[in-house]
């Protein structure tokens, strides 16, 4: 079965670069800590469970992007000040910082797209990891990127550059790509169609005035193996974005 991804591959200490650049190791080293404390706890008996570390690694994640949103807005001076003070100091220094400083409207609404995208997802089983798909397919990373960069898997990178893969296109009973999605993503996979709007395209209801399907999407019928009938309605949502 997939696991939802992490969207880290974590040194274990930080390198003397990341103690004078501290707006580059915070997120790092935070995950680190946090990865340090899950094996001590499961090596005592204190196991979570799976969901239970996801949503806790995906939580390190976020905050991780934030801090690092808050650091590329300060000086280098500020940083390295921040970086001299106490773990609780320095949070509630960041933290006044971001009430502090205003955000533009386009930057404000990239943020909540960004997170209605993560509801989208989790709403159908999240993402993946590189290493999950792997598993999965049995195959190779290596086989696996080339998909990824090819489009024909569906894959966007995280924050960190790291891919990540939306479990609905699986059917992981079989290990394979639904045949209907893998049709969709060959006959797609030269457009400049990023695969977040792919993404959307697929999950939202396309006519949430069907009487008995108004919640049937596009997806639901790739999976159903209706690929023409689905390639019609991204002609016409294509252009309505044009």
């Amino acid at each position: 079965m997939i696991t939802k991804a992490s969207d880290a591959e974590l040194q274990e200490t930080p390198n003397d670069e990341s103690v004078r650049r501290p707006g580059r190791a915070v997120g790092r080293g935070r995950a680190v800590g946090y990865k340090r404390r899950s094996r001590r706890a499961l090596s005592v008996g204190e196991a979570r469970s799976e969901a239970d570390d996801a949503f806790r690694a995906a939580l390190v994640d976020r905050v991780a992007v934030v801090v690092e949103r808050e650091l590329s807005q300060m000086s280098f001076p500020e940083a390295q000040s921040l970086a001299l003070l106490p773990d609780h100091i320095m949070l509630s220094r960041l933290a006044e910082h971001s009430l502090s400083s205003p955000i533009d409207l386009k930057n404000r609404m990239a943020l909540k797209g960004e997170e209605r995208f993560r509801e989208m997802l989790d709403r159908v089983g999240g993402a993946a990891s590189l290493a999950s798909v792997v598993n999965l397919l049995g195959t190779t990373e290596d086989a696996v990127r080339k998909h990824a960069e090819r489009n024909t898997i569906l894959a966007y990178r995280t924050p960190r550059r790291e891919w990540s893969f939306p479990v609905f296109q699986f059917d992981q009973n079989k290990g394979v790509v639904y045949p209907g999605v893998k049709a969709f993503l060959k006959l797609t996979k030269d457009s400049e169609w990023p695969a977040e709007e792919k993404t959307r395209f697929l999950l939202v209801p396309y006519d949430p005035q069907l009487p008995g399907r108004e919640t049937e999407t596009p997806l639901d019928l790739l999976v159903d193996g209706q690929v023409e009938r689905v390639m019609r309605m991204a002609d016409r949502y294509l252009q309505q974005e044009d």
